[in-house]
């Protein structure tokens, strides 16, 4: 199992521990925390990776959003049904902002070189369209 994918187990048991969340209530709060404190560690095992400079562009694929995006997500969802709020809305903010920074990766790893240099030339006709209007 590659590391982006080790998230899937707390994922999974947030998911299955907040269903049973009314029945359970002490203890489905235990669990929860457990759970996400076990994403954050997954998260910030993978942060050091990529800080450390092990992991090229060209590896980067859709998996990583599992720990990045999705796990932050479901674990904001999770903690604001125990009443954590304050903490599911950084979960929240966590996952919304890599969301970002990994989309934004991910798609200009994906461009071809071709249509990056059309991009340019479009946006620089465009400009030059909008300087010739009287």
């Amino acid at each position: 199992m590659k590391p982006p994918f080790f998230a899937a187990i707390p994922a999974v048991g947030v998911m299955v521990v907040s269903h049973y969340s009314a029945w359970f209530p002490l203890l489905s709060t235990w669990l929860i925390q457990l759970f996400v404190v076990t994403m954050a560690l997954i998260l910030g095992f993978l942060l050091a990776g990529w800080l450390s400079g092990s992991l090229r562009v060209e590896d980067v694929h859709s998996g990583y959003f599992l720990p990045t995006v999705a796990g932050p997500f479901i674990a904001s969802i999770s903690l604001s049904k125990i009443g954590a709020d304050e903490i599911a809305t950084a979960a929240f903010g966590v996952g919304l902002f890599f969301w970002v920074v990994l989309g934004s990766v991910l798609l200009l790893g994906s461009t071809p070189p071709i249509a990056v240099v059309t991009g340019a030339k479009r946006t620089r006709l465009s400009t030059n369209s909008r300087e010739a209007w009287p």
